[in-house]
């Protein structure tokens, strides 16, 4: 954060005074900056820094795995009821009125009306002039709504003194799409010195600890150090794979062969999202299999992530064929830590949302299925459809 608040392009935006101003941060498609974290904690410092509310920051981090934040819509509506919580007050509404009867009138907002309706509600909202607005992993948002947006927010700054902050981060330089953009306005940072440092080419010191913990806790797992220091060398640029690598040994293999171990690990080789499920869902029992390859399918194809009792009541209901069933008796706990042991930490808990640990894992083929690619997505999308039906 500290090298991020001394560049150019920070300094100037942060600097006192009003007026219109941009800020692009990007990676270069290092798999190992996270663009998200990033941004959330630049913007957690911006705001601790911020005395004036005024000047504060709204952030809105895009995810095209999530429909409720991976369209302009649902950021714009965001926005708009965000700065009404934080700063509306009796009589605003009187420079609004027309606008709203208008639209509640068509009852079909555009993404202009909306654009419109966003900047027309921070004029009047007292207070809210010189709101800023982070805008996270910005190319996760569809390209055409991206080069839209970015044409509406550059017209609106060339054309006007009003107080207009946006910062942008992606994950690449061209993630804006819009070569339009300023360059004096944009922040690499993999030219952060710290990131241009040689990297470890053998087994990380994390991974290394992570390997004794592992083997302090199940001896049996010594015989197979050099094996396992091999497979997690290979992680160097995907270090999330060798933790999940490591969690879900330690409580499968117990009482196995060690022949069974040994073949398994290999089966890891090279360790990807893809190798990595396949793995671990071959070694579960018959039943567990089949209800993990449900679960991981829904996870991949679910419109907005699903909450721990709607997956649990949507996996009985998928299961029972029919037969009449009573949801006041489902375990959603043991339910999900079974699934939990079973994946590894490759499907996690976010809040109240099931989702994959890692974006990786969205692009991993469907699992347990005949049919592939379109196919495969049409049938899962089906099952899930029909699920729901029956639920209801």
């Amino acid at each position: 954060m500290s090298w991020i608040r001394e560049q150019g392009p920070y300094v100037a935006f942060t600097k006192p005074g009003g007026g219109p101003r941009l800020l692009h941060l990007h990676a270069n498609g290092d798999p190992l900056l996270d663009i998200a974290r990033v941004s959330r904690l630049l913007s957690l410092n911006f705001d601790a820094d911020c005395e004036d509310r005024g000047k504060a920051i709204l952030y809105f981090e895009f995810d095209q795995h999530d429909s409720r934040y991976s369209t302009l819509s649902s950021m714009l509506l965001y926005l708009l009821n965000a700065v009404a919580w934080r700063f509306w007050g009796p009589g605003y509404d009187l420079g609004i009125s027309a606008e709203l009867e208008f639209l509640n009138h068509v009852s079909a907002w555009s993404l202009d009306d909306l654009f419109h309706l966003y900047s027309v509600v921070k004029h009047y909202a007292n207070g809210a002039a010189g709101l800023g607005v982070f805008i996270g992993c910005f190319d996760q948002c569809p390209a055409e709504e991206r080069r839209w947006f970015l044409e509406r927010v550059l017209e609106d700054q060339r054309n006007s003194d009003l107080d207009s902050r946006f910062i942008l981060s992606t994950s690449a330089r061209d993630g804006l799409i819009d070569p339009s953009f300023p360059d004096e306005a944009r922040i690499n940072l993999d030219d952060n010195p710290a990131l241009c440092e040689p990297r470890c080419d053998g087994l990380t010191d994390d991974l290394r600890s992570a390997l004794g913990d592992l083997i302090m806790r199940r001896p049996i797992f010594e015989d197979f150090r050099p094996q396992l220091e091999c497979l997690l060398e290979q992680c160097d640029k995907a270090p999330h794979l060798g933790r999940i690598i490591l969690t879900w040994l330690a409580t499968h293999h117990r009482g196995k062969p060690r022949s069974g171990i040994a073949i398994t690990i290999s089966k890891l080789s090279p360790p990807n999202a893809e190798n990595l499920v396949q793995g671990f869902v071959a070694c579960l029992a018959p039943a567990l299999r089949k209800r993990a390859e449900t679960v991981f399918n829904w996870v991949k194809h679910a419109a907005e992530p699903w909450s721990p009792s709607s997956l649990v009541e949507a996996l009985a209901v998928h299961e029972c064929d029919g037969a009449e069933l009573s949801f006041y008796d489902l375990d959603v706990e043991a339910t999900m830590s079974e699934l939990d042991e079973a994946f590894g930490g490759i499907i996690s808990l976010e809040g109240s949302d099931v989702k994959f640990s890692h974006p990786s894992f969205y692009q991993t083929p469907e699992i347990g299925l005949d049919e592939g690619g379109a196919q495969a997505a049409d049938k899962v999308n089906s099952a899930i459809a029909k699920t729901c039906l029956h639920y209801f």
